[in-house]
């Protein structure tokens, strides 16, 4: 059996794509796969993506069985007069009867060689292809950590004390303690009011142009992108929350949360100072309280102040972390890891 490997648009293959992607990849049923074929491949903001067919020859024919794509992100570098192209890699997927090194290997490599069409690329691979991505070259620029605030502490209250009933009321002492802070908090800092956004319009941009350059490496984050990215989705769940000025009605911040059972999820947030973040992160705790939720959670690998002001919130550093590996093209630097600034925002899905 011989491997090589094709470059492809993603429409005239969707029905193969969406093969690989059912047999091989953790996708929720309830996402239509050929949507979201359409949504990451062709609607994306900064134009279309592209994919990588691995393709087996026997002498009864060929068959398609692995791929991996490229999408395309624009982002925000220092130093850098405009903004720098990005290919992000994603949809790794091999078929199980065909998961020995050489061909995942010989995969994982030309998608390295054709995104090096871009000035940067970069990846979040699963635990089984990270070992793929270190053979093919790519280099390890950190790892994301999953920040946890916890907002109903009796369950872990229950975790070192037998009795449940004080378990119970340590737990909502605990509770009330920390939403107190963050009403303080709220109260004493600038008069501005957490509201939900139904849909993004140009006051993002504007949050946009005065916040990112405090950062060295960020993906844009205009409206555009995040209505594709968090309202646009297939099967989305998200809503955005802004931080806003009660008299000129423009933002400070905001925030994209996910619901998932008694855990909300904070897949983006971009302030325009660590002020509006702190306030921001505090009015979503106390919102999400309200509606029942034990927990809230973020993930973030990049700039240390950004994790500094995590524990200062009471988020706590959960085990689970990924790794993401980047690359560039030949006489491009890597900007180092606490340069970025990268949140579930900038994964492919």
């Amino acid at each position: 059996m011989a491997y090589s490997v094709r470059q492809s648009e993603a429409l005239p293959v969707a029905e193969t794509l969406t093969g690989l992607w059912r047999r091989n990849l953790h996708i929720p049923p309830r996402i239509d796969l050929t949507a979201r074929l359409r949504w990451y491949y062709v609607d994306a903001p900064e134009g279309p993506g592209r994919v990588m067919l691995l393709v087996a020859t026997t002498a009864d024919g060929e068959a398609v069985v692995g791929c991996e794509g490229i999408g395309v992100r624009r982002f925000a570098v220092a130093g850098q007069p405009g903004p720098v192209r990005a290919a992000l890699l994603g949809d790794l997927a091999v078929d199980r009867a065909h998961r020995t090194l050489m061909p995942a290997l010989n995969l994982v490599r030309a998608g390295r060689a054709a995104a090096r069409e871009l000035p940067l690329h970069y990846g979040f691979p699963n635990a089984a292809a990270a070992p793929l991505f270190e053979r093919a070259g790519y280099r390890k620029l950190g790892t994301v950590t999953r920040w946890v605030r916890v907002l109903r502490h009796a369950r872990y209250v229950k975790r070192v004390l037998a009795n449940r009933t004080l378990a119970r009321a340590s737990g909502a002492l605990l509770d009330a303690a920390r939403l107190a802070e963050a009403a303080v908090a709220a109260v004493s800092s600038s008069p501005l009011r957490l509201e939900r956004l139904a849909d993004v319009d140009d006051r993002v941009d504007r949050l946009w142009d005065a916040a990112h350059r405090q950062w060295g490496v960020i993906a844009w984050r205009g409206a555009a992108f995040l209505r594709w990215r968090f309202l646009r989705e297939p099967a989305s769940r998200c809503e955005i929350v802004c931080l806003c000025e009660p008299r000129t009605r423009e933002l400070r911040a905001y925030a994209v949360l996910e619901p998932d059972d008694d855990v909300t999820h904070i897949r983006d947030f971009l302030g325009v100072s660590a002020r509006d973040v702190a306030r921001l992160l505090d009015e979503v705790a106390l919102r999400l309280y309200r509606r029942g939720a034990a927990a809230m959670s973020v993930s973030f690998l990049g700039a240390p102040r950004v994790e500094a002001l995590l524990r200062s919130r009471h988020f706590m550093a959960s085990p689970a972390e990924r790794v993401v590996f980047a690359d560039a093209a030949p006489g491009v630097t890597i900007p180092a890891a606490e340069r970025w600034y990268l949140t579930d925002a900038d994964e492919d899905s």
